[in-house]
């Protein structure tokens, strides 16, 4: 992830009416909140990754008053230099990006798995809670 870039999530099997708080630590920032629709879902919210992160491994954490939480890790990298072309006048073709932006999309898509797979563990874990009740 690069500072400035956004992050999408949502979820299941929150506890209905909760407040959900996005939260990011090295130093704890609250990104967003929302509330949980009757159904247990959580809306979708995306988060912006604030400008100012440092650069190093970071923690991703969505906690519900009343659920619990889940969390993941990530990595922030250099911010894309910004750098300006020369005018031309031929045609340029797209390759498809750089490897460095190949391996960060999969880094990114990494990251979005394990999300997920922390927010489906927690959806168990809500769901046996559930019906041990």
């Amino acid at each position: 992830m690069r500072p400035g870039q956004t992050l999408t999530i949502g979820g299941e099997n929150w506890f209905p009416g909760e407040t959900v708080r996005v939260l990011m630590y090295s130093t704890e920032k609250v990104l967003g909140t929302e509330t949980v629709k009757p159904d247990g879902t959580l809306p979708t919210l995306t988060v912006l990754i604030p400008t100012d992160l440092e650069i190093g491994l970071h923690t991703i954490k969505i906690e519900g008053s009343v659920s619990g939480s889940v969390e993941t890790t990530f990595t922030v990298l250099t911010p894309v230099p910004t750098t300006s072309a020369p005018a031309s006048t031929s045609p340029v073709v797209s390759t498809g990006g750089t490897t460095q932006q190949s391996l960060v999309r999969w880094v990114v898509f990494g990251l979005i798995a394990i999300g997920a797979g922390l927010i489906l563990n927690q959806t168990r874990l809500h769901q046996r809670k559930r019906q041990a009740k």
